[in-house]
Order: C-alpha cells, then structure tokens, then sequence
C-alpha cells in the first residue's frame, strides 16, 4: 500500500533546516548524486518503511487519528482500509516521534515548540506504557548467574551484617566498591569483581541463603514466571562450606521461596563448569548435577572468563558434557564471547558437544553462523552485558540481534546476564529491543512465547508456561 505524504511547503513552517537542502538525503554523497529520498511530494512504503521530507506526519502537528482521517477526506482510503491500516499507522507515528526527537539531540534539525512539546510528551507517556507491559508480560530468564544478579543493596545489607558480626572485616562497603550506577565493567574488570569480592562477601550458608531469596524476588518481581539460576559450585575453606553444602543451600533456598502460596514463578538451577577447571574438576560439577537432578537441577553450562585460557583445549570437556547429557541434563555453553577464544576451530568443538542453547554468540564467522542457522540452536543474548560490557562494537542499535531476528533461523532468548552488574532487568531488555529494533507489543510477546521450547524444565512446564502465555495474550487482546 503507498500513500502520498505531505509536500515540502507543508512541512517547512515546522522545521529549521541547518543544511540547506540535506532533509531529503541520507548523506552528502547521495545529494551530491542526486540519489536517495526525491525532492516534493515524497511517498511512503509500509513495507520498506521509507519516509521523506523529515517523516512529515508528525511535522505537520496531526495525530495519527487526524492523518488517518485526512486521507479518508481526501478519498485515498475508505471505512474500511482505515481501520486495517490504523495499527501501522499508530506505530508509524510513534516511530516517527522517536526519530524526530533524536535528530534534535544531535542538533540535525531544530523542531518548533507546536511539534517538540508534544511529541516529548507522546513519548514520555508511550514510554511509561511500554515498561509497564514489558514488565507485565510473563517473561523467561534461562541465562542468570546467581552472584551476579544479587544487587547492591543486597550486598550492602550482607555486608553490614557481616560488619558488625567481624569489625574486623577486611572488604570495604560494596556501595563503595561498586558504586551505584556504574555498569561499565569491562571483560578485565569484570571477572575479578567476583574472585576478589562478592565471592568473599558470600561464602556462608547464612549469604548465600539470604542473596539467593533476595534474587529469586526480583526476578518475580519483575514479571518473570520461569527461570533457570546458574552458578559455579564453590567450596569456601575460611568458613569451611563445601561445594556441596553450597549447591544443597541454594537449592534449600528455591524450595523455601516455592513453598510461599503467592509464588508463581518456577526456579530449576543449572550447574555451571569454569572453562579454566580441568577434566577432574569439570566432571566432579557434572557429578553434582546428577546427584542434585531430583531436587531441580536440570542442566550444566560452560562458563568463565574467556580472556584466560584452560589448562589444555576445550576438546577435554567432549566427555563431560556427553555425560551430562547421557544422563538427562540440559547442556548450554558460553560462545563466542571474546575474539581470543571464538576460532572457527575451538568453536566446531564447542558445537560437538551438542548443546540445546549457547549464551553471547558474538564473534562467530559466516561458516559458524551458517552452522548454527542449520541447528536452529537457540541462542540466550545479553544485549546490556555486551554493550556495557564493550563485548560488541557501538552501541544498543548496533547488537547482532538485529541481524538474528530478521533471519529468524533460531529462537532468540533475551537474558540479563547478570543484572546486578549491568543493572538492566529482562523487562528492560525488552523495552530495549523495542526502542531499538521496532518490535510491537505483538512482536514482543511472541519473542517472551517463543522462549518456552528451549527450557529445560520438562514438558509439563513448557504446557503450564504455555497456556500462561496464551491466556496473557487473550486476556490483553493483542
């Protein structure tokens, strides 16, 4: 469908142009060509979604209501193409909105007061809306590591209490070590944050209790109905917890939460194997997770810092994770996160141990994309963690998810990573990949349903999650 938007003499009351004559250009070198959006009338496409003279419905002051009832006045449509197109329409004009508002933060072009008060309100509200549904929508976190989503608050009260049971204590205030609002912690900054402090701030039954409740009520809180935790199983010999008193005590704190009448969300763990640990090491986690299996433990993962190499290639864990699955675990594994570790070759053998997901999958080649396009592997993306984390060049717009979803090869999963780090919770990755890559509240509903066939919670839970969805759905008639 293509519909005549308005001319250049229409818009021009509304918009300084700081380049003469560069609205109808993308660039210098189209104009200088002559190429690109045409000067007068310009069209638009809904399909290509190719706008001209600065996206001109919203520069001429009309609602996306009024526009629609223009076009019906001027007999372009009828009754009845008016009320197929109103969705675009609407979503058009917000889109415009945002587009407008940015090129005004860049000082592209200047909007007169009758445009830029209202559209910043438009948006503000279309905002305050979008995060209330995101939040809403029962969403699946399948890619969270235990230590990294505690917060720091959650931090900060362990540590008070630690403070005042040892005066002595020699970690300074976690408010101080991480401040609030610091999420630039990059691939060398942020593995030691872990080993040097929030591995000894936690490292009793009483913290790893506490943070692990503390955890499990914000992810619920923010709308999730099921999550699968991760954690490396750690022995602390200063106050002599085992790694199995460690997986026996999270494991204890998930059934106490479930155990609350008002809890909905269903929490499974995954045991998660250091990709530094040697085969000895490695298969003593995989052990863990199948004697835990009955208690909720429904899968292992491959993990750590990828900028430090393992004792040995990563083909001494072929064995580990054919173990796992031999006995019923679910297996993803941590891919392509830094260019260091992600040859083609050690990532075919991370492939050869068949996982159902991979988490990152940033620096992965044509030949390695096409092969995992052929698996239709579901792949778990940490869009906040790879930004802020500088794992990726640019910024949230410039995220291979982009690339993913036009594809539609393989389910995407969007995860947090660890959201007491980089302080994005999954309702924010969703608002994200609505902002940045146009997703509806359709679109980002069927992203939230098709999160359901790659968990590793069992049938059972995949029909309860899916009538959930479904019920969600109709019950907010989108």
């Amino acid at each position: 469908m293509e519909c005549t938007c308005l001319s250049r003499k229409e818009v021009k009351p509304f918009v300084s142009q700081k380049k003469e004559r560069m609205d109808y250009y993308d660039n210098k070198e189209q104009q200088r060509e002559g190429v690109g959006r045409r000067k007068g009338d310009g069209w638009m496409n809904w399909e290509s979604w190719e706008f001209s003279s600065w996206r001109d419905a919203i520069l001429s002051c009309l609602t996306p209501s009024a526009y629609g009832k223009r076009w019906k006045a001027e007999g372009r449509l009828d009754e009845e193409e008016l009320r197929s197109c109103r969705p675009r329409l609407k979503q058009f004009w917000l889109e415009t909105v945002e587009h407008l508002l940015d090129l005004q933060a860049m000082s592209s072009i200047h909007l007169c007061s009758a445009v830029a008060q209202p559209a910043v309100v438009v948006m503000s509200v279309k905002m305050e809306e979008l995060e209330v549904f995101c939040k809403q929508l029962p969403k699946i976190e399948l890619h969270a590591h235990l230590s990294g989503s505690i917060t720091r608050e959650c931090l900060h009260e362990i540590y008070k209490k630690r403070k005042e049971a040892e005066p002595s204590i020699g970690l300074e205030d976690p408010m101080i070590v991480i401040p609030p609002g610091k999420v630039d912690y990059d691939l060398e900054t942020f593995f030691p944050l872990f080993s040097k402090y929030i591995y000894q701030l936690c490292n009793d039954v009483q913290s790893v209790r506490y943070s692990t409740k503390r955890v499990l009520q914000d992810f619920e809180a923010d709308g999730v109905a099921y999550l699968e935790l991760r954690t490396t199983p750690r022995e602390f010999k200063e106050t002599g917890m085992s790694k199995e008193q460690y997986v026996e005590t999270v494991l204890e704190s998930i059934e106490q939460y479930e155990k609350d009448a008002s809890t909905s969300m269903k929490t499974l763990l995954l045991l998660s194997v250091d990709r530094r640990d040697s085969f000895q090491k490695a298969l003593g986690c995989i052990d863990l997770a199948i004697r835990y299996k009955h208690r909720g433990v429904v899968g292992v993962d491959l993990c750590g810092d990828p900028l430090r190499l393992q004792k040995g290639d990563v083909t001494i864990f072929r064995e580990v994770f054919a173990k796992a699955r031999e006995n019923g675990l679910g297996v993803t594994l941590h891919f392509a996160e830094a260019a260091k570790t992600s040859s083609d070759e050690e990532l075919l053998v991370l492939l050869s141990f068949k996982p159902g997901r991979i988490g990152h999958v940033i620096h992965v080649s044509d030949a390695i994309r096409t092969e995992i396009s052929k698996r239709k592997l579901a792949l778990e993306l940490c869009i906040s963690c790879n930004v802020h984390a500088k794992m990726i060049t640019g910024s949230f717009q410039d995220h291979h998810f982009r690339d993913w979803w036009v594809e539609k090869q393989c389910p995407l999963i969007l995860c947090t990573d660890d959201v007491g780090v980089f302080c994005s919770t999954i309702s924010n990755e969703y608002v994200i990949v609505a902002q940045h890559f146009g997703l509806t509240r359709l679109q980002l509903w069927e992203l939230s349903f098709q999160t359901i066939d790659p968990i590793f919670g069992g049938e059972e839970e995949k029909m309860r999650l899916r009538n959930l969805m479904v019920s969600w759905r109709e019950g907010n008639k989108l």
